[in-house]
């Protein structure tokens, strides 16, 4: 049970770094003129971001599947591991970079 503990806290981890380092590129990134190559490369930034949250998910994911309790305790694991995956990922996004998102619709728009 510890182990997939600190499984599900290195898949946070690595979610919440990918999700800071998203948005800090992307605040550079709208910064600049909107061109086609800075606009594939804002594209480029949000997959990078997609593939190291799924290995986020991956890690998560066997963290849970590998656990040996009956099944109300899985699933109060996997409830409790969500809140703390999901939790930091929406701070970064909501706290830490308000507005980013319109600012980004916006550049995309423009």
């Amino acid at each position: 049970m510890i182990s997939q503990t600190l499984l599900v806290l290195c898949s946070t981890l690595v979610a919440a770094l990918a999700a800071e380092l998203h948005c800090k590129l992307q605040e550079k990134q709208i910064a600049k003129s909107k061109t086609v190559i800075n606009l594939f490369i804002h594209y480029l930034i949000t997959a990078f971001y997609l593939v190291f949250t799924l290995i986020g998910v991956t890690i998560f994911w066997h963290a849970y599947s590998s656990l040996n309790l009956p099944q109300i305790q899985k699933l109060v694991f996997l409830l409790f591991s969500v809140v703390i995956f999901v939790s930091p990922i929406l701070f970064i996004a909501s706290w830490r970079y308000p507005r980013l998102v319109e600012q980004m619709e916006k550049w995309r728009k423009s």
